[in-house]
């Protein structure tokens, strides 16, 4: 694997950690994260890896495309943005608030292996896809035994 994300792990006999890094994320409110009061949230990431390239597929609901930052450097690819909270008027009662509105911000390691200069995000309903292709070198080749 070409990046390296600060997430967890999604194997079930690694659950309980899972639950202390989220208390852990709570703890620390303000940092890269969707964060709503003192508790931090981060939208869901896939990471998946083919022969020609690494896709990040972010969640990112209700955050136009303009609204998103991605940039890269010194191997450090960084997705920047602010989900906005609603004007609520003013004879409105609010009965309950569920969704995370504050600043985000996600890091990740960017290995040698990719090709920089062919990054490419885009957003479609929602969901950033951000594609980093790889350089000829990482990708995979059969080697010929003579």
């Amino acid at each position: 694997m070409l990046l390296i994300p600060t997430r967890r792990t999604t194997r079930p006999a690694l659950a309980p950690f899972n639950r202390l890094d989220r208390l852990f994320d709570e703890g620390f409110a303000g940092f890269p994260a969707f964060t709503t009061g003192d508790r931090v949230l981060a939208p869901a990431t896939d990471i998946s890896e083919s022969d020609s390239a690494v896709t990040l597929t972010i969640e990112l609901p209700g955050v136009p495309s303009q609204d998103v930052n991605v940039s890269l450097e010194n191997d450090v690819l960084t997705i920047k943005t602010e989900k906005q909270r609603p004007t609520v008027e003013s004879t409105d009662q609010v009965r309950c608030v569920e969704r995370s509105f504050g600043k985000f911000e996600r890091r990740f390691n960017v290995g040698k292996g990719i090709d920089v200069d062919g990054i490419e995000a885009s957003q479609t309903d929602g969901v950033l896809t951000v594609v980093l292709p790889k350089s000829e070198r990482a990708k995979s080749r059969d080697i010929e035994v003579k």
